[in-house]
């Protein structure tokens, strides 16, 4: 993944409008991982539990274990948890 799919940056999101979307236990949230976001402090005690739907055309070819080896690349560099499952 280039860049582009990082963390942004504290100046990039100051510079941002972050519309609220109020979730309780349970809820599902479901949005483009390329879309700016981001959420405050995780005070549960228990991990938040991410899914990534992909998908591409079968006579594109089967692209997933590119796929999640790059992901979890790009998870480790950034310093994520969940990198190793």
């Amino acid at each position: 993944m280039g860049p582009e799919y990082g963390p942004l940056e504290e100046e990039e999101a100051r510079e941002m409008y972050f519309e609220p979307k109020v979730a309780r236990a349970g809820d599902l949230l479901i949005f483009n991982a390329c879309a700016p976001h981001r959420s405050g402090p995780n005070r549960s005690g228990h991990s938040r539990r991410v899914v990534y739907f992909t998908y591409n055309r079968r006579d594109e070819g089967d692209h997933r274990q590119a796929y999640f080896a790059d992901k979890r690349a790009s998870l480790a560099a950034q310093g994520g948890a969940a990198a190793n499952r």
